[in-house]
């Protein structure tokens, strides 16, 4: 074999090598694409169910509250009315002071209230009950 020929084997077999690297980075790449995919549906789900929950357990509080009562139209512009204190840094003390509420004390009622809370969740299903029925 010839210097030449050697020379022209080794370049087919570096190039070779540098093709099968790149094939393997490739395939690793999209491994890693898909695992990270896989991982992001995992934790939206994970937060759908979790939001599910916590609009379940809010309809429970309105229900034990007397709320539904209420008009769909009513119920919508009191939420609107609600949604302009997220920004205040108390807003369960702000909404009381406008309504002229007292305050309540941090005994008895806020225990029995956190008893209370407790209670409805227990009587109110999760979403993932109600799917495995």
């Amino acid at each position: 074999m010839t210097r030449a020929e050697r020379a022209a084997l080794q370049v087919q077999k570096l190039k070779a090598k540098r093709e099968a690297d790149e094939k393997k980075f490739r395939e690793k790449r999209e491994a890693d694409a898909r695992a990270l995919a896989h991982a992001q549906v995992a934790q939206r789900a994970a937060d759908r169910a979790a939001a599910a929950k916590r609009r379940q357990r809010i309809g429970c509080y309105a229900e034990e509250a007397g709320l539904l009562v209420w008009e769909d139209a009513i119920i919508a512009g009191v939420f609107q009315i609600l949604a302009q204190l997220t920004d205040a840094p108390d807003p369960v003390k702000l909404l009381d002071s406008l309504l002229g509420l007292p305050v309540p004390s941090t005994t008895p009622e806020q225990i029995e209230s956190q008893s209370a809370d407790r209670d409805i969740a227990a009587r109110c299903p999760t979403p993932e009950a109600q799917q495995g029925t």
